[in-house]
């Protein structure tokens, strides 16, 4: 079977996909798991090793002959395609790095359009049709028109209410910030987030991926009703039904990609401080000229909040191009620089694009673990250099650019094409940007202060702005 690629966006519906393999809602094992379907498995090993070695940027401090060797003969004793993925999801992990993984047919499926079931296979029928209607369900994360007006993270294994969106069904129930979510319709939603943390990788991804798996299941069409049970600010146990309402973010297409959303949205906040939330990088002409705008109208602010908050990347560009009204031009080429894109060949240094007009005060980054790729690099680039203090919990760790390739076995490999390595020689892959200041959402806090990230850097922002007179 000839290789196939295609690249891909560091978008929710990658996440989607991991979520759906990790939680057993991939293709079963075959009853049947013939010679000729270990042969597959085989060469799809070589495909994987081969790749891998070819056109990983450094190798160094991974020994990746002595993962073929070891591993290889597994594959050639695998009583099943299931434990076929699992000793090549091994070898994946030799590397350490969060954009490596196997996703199966059936899950991969899931963006392609779908095509009629063989009759004779009554198993693969079964496990599409399971993924179909997980993907209707899902249908807002991977692209749909409605969401429930509830933001949502996993918090020490609960499930709990960060942001309810303004003139939502969902604050008209009264639904606050700090309520935790006990069930969805009869899903036990701390039970799933349990089972997830067991099987997920233990690193920065863990919390994107139980955000995603949440968000799906809460953000339905425009105007279909969700049961959703609560443990409320006075630990009362509430069972709530709200409509989904139309999805606020704007639909965009780029290139060849899955529709993609964007929203900008500016204000003026308490004192006098800008706020500026970017929910993806996306619509380069929408952003600039927003931002742009944002820029004039809070030149002589005392300080401006950027909201990277669950912003999953983008069009790297999008980062140079906005950085440049927050950084004044300077001669020194790294203090006008993000960082450096490293492949096995090349370098490519992400220079910030000088504007004419520039604001100059206190700026703070908020961040948390599903803000990924592009936002990491814009965060972790002005807070390398010194322009921006971060709060938030730690990014997604997931900056790096990837593409696919189809297996002998029909799966598909993802894989990582670059590095990237911020102004002060951190790489963020499966690290991220550690905040400035770490502020944990936890129940206390939200009921508290309804959004303790924003208030920690509204503090930081009354603190320069006093100790500038």
């Amino acid at each position: 079977m000839p290789d196939q690629h295609r690249r891909f966006p560091d978008v929710p519906s990658r996440v989607i996909l991991f979520a759906l393999l990790l939680m057993g809602l991939a293709s079963p094992a075959s009853a049947q798991y013939s010679d000729a379907d270990r042969d597959l498995d085989l060469q799809s090993f070589d495909q994987v090793w081969s790749t891998i070695n070819a056109k990983h940027w450094d190798l160094e401090g991974v020994d990746w002959e002595g993962a073929r060797e070891e591993l290889r003969p597994k594959i050639e004793s695998a009583s099943s395609r299931r434990e076929s993925r699992r000793i090549l999801s091994q070898l994946l992990e030799r590397l350490g790095q969060s954009h490596f993984g196997i996703i199966p047919s059936s899950a991969a499926a899931l963006l392609e359009k779908p095509k009629e079931d063989d009759p004779k296979d009554p198993a693969l029928s079964e496990a599409k049709e399971r993924l179909r209607s997980v993907a209707k369900s899902e249908k807002a994360v991977i692209g749909g028109a409605g969401v429930s007006g509830l933001t949502v993270r996993d918090v020490n294994g609960a499930a709990l209410v960060t942001h309810v969106m303004k003139g939502t069904p969902a604050e008209e129930r009264g639904i606050r910030p700090g309520w935790e979510i006990l069930r969805i319709g009869s899903d036990d939603v701390r039970e799933r987030i349990a089972r997830l943390r067991e099987s997920l990788p233990q690193n920065t991804m863990m919390g994107l991926i139980i955000n995603a798996t949440i968000a799906a299941r809460l953000n339905r069409s425009a105007g279909r009703t969700i049961e959703v049970t609560f443990r409320t600010g006075a630990n009362d146990e509430k069972t709530l039904s709200f409509e989904t309402v139309p999805h606020p973010e704007k639909p965009v297409r780029f290139g060849n990609m899955p529709e993609m959303r964007v929203l900008f949205e500016s204000k003026q906040l308490e004192d006098g401080v800008g706020y500026v939330r970017i929910t993806s990088f996306f619509d380069v002409v929408y952003l600039v000229t927003h931002f742009r705008r944002a820029i004039e109208e809070f030149e002589d602010a005392p300080g401006l909040v950027i909201d990277l908050r669950g912003n999953p990347g983008g069009i790297g560009a999008l980062a140079m191009s906005l950085a440049g009204f927050l950084v004044e031009e300077s001669e020194d080429d790294e203090e006008m620089r993000l960082g450096t894109m490293i492949t096995r060949s090349s370098e490519v240094h992400f220079g910030i694009n000088p504007r004419d007009i520039q604001f100059t005060g206190p700026l703070a980054l908020l961040v948390d673990e599903d803000s990924a790729s592009t936002t990491e690099i814009f965060a972790g680039g002005m807070q390398d250099l010194g322009r921006a203090r971060v709060f938030g919990v730690t990014t997604a760790g997931a900056a790096l650019p990837s593409t696919f390739l189809t297996l002998a076995n029909g799966d598909q490999l993802q894989y990582a094409i670059a590095n990237y390595i911020s102004v002060s020689g951190k790489a963020l892959e499966a690290d991220g940007v550690t905040p400035d200041e770490v502020v944990v959402p936890t129940r206390e806090r939200l009921l508290a202060e309804g959004d303790p990230i924003l208030s920690a850097a509204l503090r930081w922002i009354e603190e320069q702005d006093a100790n500038s007179k």
